[in-house]
């Protein structure tokens, strides 16, 4: 829902501001007042005004000057107030007033950007919840409202935090901000479809979900692209793991007997391909359990630390350009992805590929973090805010059991292997309880999270059941 998210970057900043002029005053003045509601002023909000000045007194009228524009109709005005006609460059002049009275819009900006404090009158109800929305002090709507305009001249607190929120604000080129953007995704990666729904954005990205095929998108606006070097297997991946992802090779690989398990359920032994092999824990595993391991990675210290250390035929290649000549083979019975879907940019592509890889029967096993898992559910801002930068697409079940039928394979079985208790209740909660009731909540949230696929990632495993044209879109 539009209404409830925030654009991405929300900054008076990008308007063309005059420069800050004048600190704030001690107390609200009125000595020199500016009216100004706009080129045209349809409503007479000018003539309004004027009249309830004039009646109630509450500033002399020849302390006022109205700003009148080249599309003023013809109206009396209080032949006490000074006129200003079509001003050629008003925000540059608005220093010299004490006070202005005018309708969101630039030269409300405009004049608290310099220093000056502001008063609204609102041409329609619209305007008068976006002058609420930003905070800004007004005194009705078409009709001045004269209670309000007295609480704000003796009690002007209101107008002055306005001033302190809108003005000094850092100034920048909205045109180079815009030319600066990273071209942005307008398509499912997965499906092509148009994007139609945004369910988060912050300052650095948006995220959409597909209509179609119900995958998530990022788009993110800056360039920088991730590496893959020694520091992602050993500084970064300690930063969040405590340890190198050598010292954690045991438990990846006890992690990938399991998923060797799963596998062999659809297919018992035969050539494997593990795309992303990092240092190698998951082809260490699967050739444990019967299968003739090969791995590719583009980071060349895991491709050749495998091939010296583990003994496994391993290439230097993205799965964009990979071909299993470079393996000395023609096609396999196994394709794994642990995590490295999501790092995909374009799929229609990587997926034909991968069938084309494959014999018929043949399995993709894919893992990766889960839109529709507890934290996606019960905190999506967190899950989004949490969500790697180079993480170009988010999946759950159902997006991969839909997509994946658009290129010859059959989502066989979806499995959810880590269930994080402590995700289902709010920060700290979980802690704090005895530890026989945390191995009570612990089996029954093991239970309904593996039901209903809650865990944070998940496997899934499909079967190739049929070959794609080169051409197939999804």
């Amino acid at each position: 829902n539009l209404e409830t998210i925030s654009p991405n970057i929300f900054s008076p900043g990008f308007l063309n501001l005059p420069d800050k002029v004048k600190e704030l005053p001690d107390s609200l003045k009125t000595d020199r007042v500016l009216v100004s509601f706009g080129g045209e002023d349809k409503g007479n909000l000018s003539g309004k005004f004027l009249r309830m000045i004039e009646k109630t007194k509450l500033i002399p009228l020849s302390n006022i000057t109205l700003v009148t524009g080249p599309f003023f109709e013809e109206h009396e005005y209080p032949s006490e107030i000074n006129i200003l006609d079509s001003p050629e460059n008003l925000a540059s002049i608005l220093g010299k007033w004490d006070l202005v009275f005018t309708i969101v819009g630039l030269t409300c900006f405009e004049a608290l950007h310099s220093g000056v404090p502001v008063i609204l009158l609102n041409p329609s109800e619209y305007h008068q919840k976006i002058s609420k929305k930003a905070e800004l002090p007004e005194i009705g709507v078409i009709e001045p409202k004269v209670k309000k305009l007295k609480k704000l001249l003796t009690n002007p607190e209101p107008v002055f935090k306005a001033v302190r929120r809108y003005s000094g604000f850092d100034v920048d080129s909205l045109s180079d901000f815009i030319l600066s953007l990273n071209n942005s995704v307008t398509f499912c990666r997965g499906c092509g479809a148009a994007h139609k729904e945004i369910i988060y954005r912050n300052r650095n990205f948006s995220f959409y979900k597909c209509p179609d095929c119900g995958l998530v998108n990022q788009v993110y606006f800056g360039h920088e692209k991730m590496e893959y070097g020694t520091d992602y297997f050993f500084t970064d991946y300690q930063k969040q793991y405590g340890k190198t992802y050598l010292e954690d090779f045991d438990k990846i690989k006890t992690s990938g007997k399991k998923r060797c398990y799963e596998i062999q359920h659809f297919c018992i032994g035969g050539r494997l391909l593990d795309i992303g092999c990092g240092y190698g824990p998951f082809l260490s595993a699967a050739a444990d359990s019967g299968f003739d391991v090969y791995g590719i990675d583009i980071s060349k210290n895991a491709a050749d630390w495998v091939s010296d250390n583990l003994g496994f035929r391993t290439a230097v290649s993205s799965v964009e350009e990979f071909s299993p000549s470079i393996l000395d083979v023609e096609n396999f019975d196994v394709v794994s992805m642990w995590f490295v879907i999501e790092h995909l940019e374009s799929f229609p592509d990587i997926l034909r590929k991968i069938n084309k890889l494959l014999n018929i029967g043949g399995v993709f096993a894919v893992a990766t973090p889960n839109f529709k898992g507890i934290t996606g559910v019960k905190n999506p801002v967190r899950f989004f805010e949490q969500n790697p930068l180079d993480h170009y697409t988010v999946w759950s079940p159902e997006s991969a059991k839909k997509l994946f039928s658009n290129f010859g394979f059959t989502v066989k079985k979806v499995k959810c292997p880590v269930i994080h208790p402590e995700r289902f209740f709010s920060d700290g909660f979980y802690s704090r309880l005895p530890i026989i009731i945390k191995n009570v909540f612990a089996a029954v949230v093991n239970v309904v999270g593996k039901v209903f696929k809650l865990g944070d990632t998940f496997e899934f495993y499909a079967v190739k059941t049929g070959d794609v044209m080169e051409d197939s879109i999804g």
